[in-house]
């Protein structure tokens, strides 16, 4: 059988199953009364058309119009009860009753359509006509419906926000047993959404939706017990409580499960299981976790280590607008890590980060401006963004301000302020800190001068594999900058400063090993030196290697060599 209603302009095709008529002409289902049934999901038809599916039955819904079809030999008299003269007022009462409750499917079924008209709205953008419906639902006493405008309330979506009234509607449906009215109401307690916030009651509320099996108030009830909350703070009983949360797919405790199993916090360390619990997670497109699996796969840990798979994930939790994926998808385009190098697209970004207040963004996008990659180059604009991150105590963007304010780009020239920056800087233990301000003390000239401070600093960045920090401690030990000489000790920094790409050790070293000072005099080796040296385009190098090729030193004499190192270092020095 098929009905035709208008519901705000929407045309709805309902679609009813009823018992087959023709196998008892005197069944309900001849009666063409409409009642309770099943709704199902909108969907669209072949044409297009939106329509809604409703199964359903066929009952009488008043008694009078029973009792004329009773007349006529329409209607079974059986059902409800005889219809003979002798019991004709019980039977008329119990017919009463059955009418009742029929009337009473009737509104429920409506109240259920009209909740699945707002769903459509709702799904289809409308958040306002939505609101329309379920409130009609709602006021018929719908739990969905009431649980569903509550919600809109909440956010001030079609409607306008209101968490009294959320509270209200929420309240209605926990009173008829509502797994998810009672979590929203102990949500609305803990936080105090149209309510004063109170712990307990929160408590109480999350227990009773956990006790249906509601996954995310397992989830709440941990974080009371994690946080201490209203309950003494028991980190294992909060373990128990986000495992069973996750258990019943809960993609939030998933992602805090994984997070307790990588830093081994209430449990055993266990990146393999952290890993498991990211992926279920972020399968389920919760941004935290896509961000927690792609940092698992840029180390290696619990999973393969892979780059490309961990830009993947940072990419999805990105597009969410999670502020860490953002940032380190960044730095993979900036560097070409698991990507193309893209420097457009790492300050792209960066803005995104950025604008989240990130610190380390700033610090990335003002050296971006203050070197022209992949934006044009703005002095001034690094100095705002690396002050940004100064003033959250951002090692990196200390010294970089400090670099700007030492030759005045974009900022005043400030020596003073300079080296304020750089103390902050290495207050923090920062090795690039700690050699520029070295740097500044050993070539100043006037009361900034201070070869013992300078040599102190040194160390300090020195011991942390600062290469050219270790190549000018060396410099210090050789030319006897705030200590005495010792060959030793400079041999010592310059080669761990080679092995750390400082070119200029290179060249060190090799008239050490030339002159024999402090190791065995070796040309082969110095002649092996400087070329490492020349090769990376330092011109002095480049013509120490073209001495030895004209003189054999350390080398077979080779004019034409020599002729070729003479040149390139006659090119480098012009550029110079």
């Amino acid at each position: 059988m098929l009905l035709r209603a208008f519901a705000g302009g929407l045309t709805i095709l309902t679609v009813v199953t009823v018992a087959d008529a023709t196998a008892n002409p005197h069944s309900r289902a001849s009666m063409g009364m409409l009642t309770a049934g099943n709704v199902s999901e909108i969907r669209s038809t072949e044409s297009g058309q939106k329509t809604i599916r409703i199964e359903a039955a066929e009952m009488p819904f008043s008694a009078e119009e029973y009792r004329m079809q009773l007349a006529a030999g329409a209607a079974d008299p059986e059902p409800y009860g005889s219809a003979s003269g002798s019991d004709d007022k019980g039977f008329l009462q119990k017919l009463r009753k059955v009418a009742e409750s029929y009337w009473q499917s009737l509104l429920q079924f409506k109240a259920r359509v009209q909740r699945v008209i707002g769903n459509y709205y709702r799904y289809a953008g409308n958040d306002h006509s939505a609101a329309e419906y379920y409130k009609l639902a709602a006021d018929a006493g719908d739990v969905d419906a009431q649980n569903s405008l509550g919600f809109l309330h909440r956010l001030g979506e079609g409607v306008p926000q209101d968490d009294v009234e959320a509270m209200r509607l929420f309240r209605r449906a926990a009173e008829q047993g509502s797994a998810y009215a009672q979590y929203q109401l102990g949500y609305g307690y803990k936080y105090g959404r149209g309510v004063a916030p109170d712990f307990a009651k929160s408590l109480v509320l999350f227990r009773l939706a956990a006790e249906q099996g509601h996954a995310a108030s397992f989830a709440e009830l941990g974080v009371h017990f994690y946080e201490g909350q209203g309950v003494e703070q028991d980190l294992a009983q909060a373990v128990r409580l986000f495992r069973q949360a996750a258990d019943g797919g809960n993609a939030w405790s998933q992602e805090k499960l994984a997070g307790f199993y990588y830093h081994g916090e209430g449990v055993e360390i266990d990146f393999a299981e952290s890993a498991r619990l990211y992926g279920l997670a972020a399968n389920q497109n919760n941004a935290d976790a896509q961000y927690g699996l792609g940092y698992l796969y840029q180390l290696g840990k619990g999973v393969p280590q892979d780059d490309h798979t961990a830009a993947r994930w940072y990419r999805l939790a990105a597009e969410q607008g999670n502020v860490d994926a953002q940032y380190e998808l960044g730095k993979f385009h900036f560097h070409g890590t698991g990507v193309e190098r893209d420097y457009a697209e790492a300050a792209r970004l960066f803005k995104l980060a950025a604008a989240q207040d990130h610190v380390q963004a700033h610090s990335h996008l003002g050296h971006m401006y203050k070197t022209g990659r992949g934006v044009r180059r703005d002095y001034t604009e690094a100095a705002r963004l690396y002050r940004l991150a100064v003033e959250q105590g951002n090692a990196y963007a200390q010294t970089e301000l400090a670099e700007l304010h030492f030759t005045g780009h974009g900022v005043a020239q400030s020596n003073p302020e300079a080296i304020r920056l750089l103390k902050l800087a290495v207050d923090q233990d920062d090795a690039r800190a700690q050699r520029m301000l070295a740097r500044h003390y050993t070539f100043a000239e006037g009361p900034d001068s201070d070869y013992i401070e300078a040599l102190r600093l040194f160390k300090l960045a020195a011991e942390q594999n600062d290469a050219d920090a270790q190549y000018l401690l060396a410099m210090a030990y050789i030319e006897e900058r705030g200590t005495e000489k010792n060959i030793e000790r400079a041999i010592h920094w310059l080669r761990l400063a080679a092995d750390g790409g400082q070119v200029w050790s290179y060249v060190h070293l090799a008239e050490l090993y030339d002159q024999g000072q402090g190791v065995d005099q070796d040309p082969e080796e110095a002649a092996r030196m400087y070329r490492i040296a020349a090769e990376r385009g330092i011109a002095v190098a480049q013509a120490k290697l073209g001495q030895a090729y004209l003189s054999g030193h350390g080398v077979p004499e080779d004019a034409d060599e020599a002729k070729k190192w003479f040149g390139k270092a006659a090119k480098s020095y012009r550029r110079k």
